[in-house]
């Protein structure tokens, strides 16, 4: 379910590119994760605050405003009519006009028009949803406590919840939960420092407690989520950012 949620999620990243002004950062890409509702969630795209979401609870996109809320179920639906129930939504709603084009790769290919989804299974579904809540709330709680500032949001690409945050002039500090990856095949957490455009070294660092430093071409703090509650991500997440803090 992985791979259909992270596709899905791509259509949400089209609104933000066809309907919100374009930032630097590409910020108008990501995507909100909300608890309360499991729900996938695009900035704004009017002033009257229509969105664009993804239930992770009903495998269903949702087209919303303060005066409705339309849903359309996915399984079985193929991309094309996908982009088509889109378009007339915006239409209808905002008058402005859906293109599906995205200026970045995914994983794996992007789906032709009679590529249809399926709901393969609801507890993944779950499982997915509550690792996006235990990330998000110990990622609220590392930033509060270490008195830092940071959006949580969920960049379309490569699919992670995560926060970037300055934590001085040399020390920028970036973290957040990801998908399976070439780099681990689970979910998991991870923490880098950065000193302007440079990685800052882990090979030195003291062993953790929990997790571990990964020390190559990519340099930062790993930890696997199967299985990981919200306290040991956030002990994790604390040690790792106290050793790039050090």
């Amino acid at each position: 379910m992985v791979k259909q949620v992270h596709l899905a999620a791509q259509y949400l990243a089209g609104a933000g590119i066809s309907f919100i002004k374009k930032r630097d950062d590409d910020s108008h890409t990501n995507i909100g994760w909300s608890k309360d509702s499991h729900e996938l969630s695009t900035w704004p795209l009017s002033d009257k605050g229509d969105q664009l979401s993804l239930s992770l609870k009903t495998f269903s996109l949702i087209w919303s405003n303060p005066e409705k809320r339309i849903e359309f179920p996915l399984n079985g639906k193929s991309h094309l009519e996908v982009k088509t129930w889109i378009k007339s939504q915006a239409k209808s709603n905002i008058g402005m006009i859906y293109i599906y084009h995205l200026h970045y790769e995914l994983p794996y290919p992007f789906p032709s028009d009679d590529s249809t989804f399926k709901l393969e299974s609801k507890a993944e579904l779950s499982r997915i949803s509550g690792l996006f809540d235990i990330g998000q709330s110990s990622f609220a709680t590392v930033l509060k406590k270490q008195e830092l500032t940071s959006d949580l949001r969920i960049w379309p690409h490569h699919f992670d919840l995560g926060a970037y945050t300055v934590a001085s002039e040399s020390l920028s500090i970036g973290f957040g939960l990801a998908v399976p990856d070439s780099a681990i095949d689970d979910f998991y957490f991870y923490v880098s420092g950065y000193n302007g455009d440079d990685s800052v070294e882990t090979k030195n660092f003291k062993a953790l407690s929990i997790g571990e430093w990964q020390t190559a071409e990519w340099k930062a703090a790993t930890l696997r989520a199967t299985r990981v509650k919200e306290d040991s991500a956030t002990n994790f997440l604390t040690e790792a950012i106290h050793a790039f803090r050090q």
